[in-house]
């Protein structure tokens, strides 16, 4: 989930925009658009991302009962 600097819109990582191609930063330069104000909010980095996903499993398998989470 991603939460949109300028108008607190709440949105799902599918859903955000990429930024402007005709950018002179260039294409590459990590900034997603929000679909609501259209407000460009520097991307999750790589090593966020990848907790967020660990640290959702856990509490996944912790909430069916899955047994000890390691």
């Amino acid at each position: 989930m991603v939460t949109c600097g300028f108008c607190g819109f709440e949105f799902e990582e599918d859903r955000m925009q990429s930024a402007c191609r005709a950018c002179p930063l260039g294409s590459d330069c990590g900034l997603v658009r929000c679909p609501r104000c259209g407000y460009e909010n520097p991307g999750t980095p790589g090593w966020i991302a990848f907790l967020k996903k660990k640290l959702g499993k856990r509490e996944e398998a912790s909430v069916h009962g899955g047994g000890p989470v390691r």
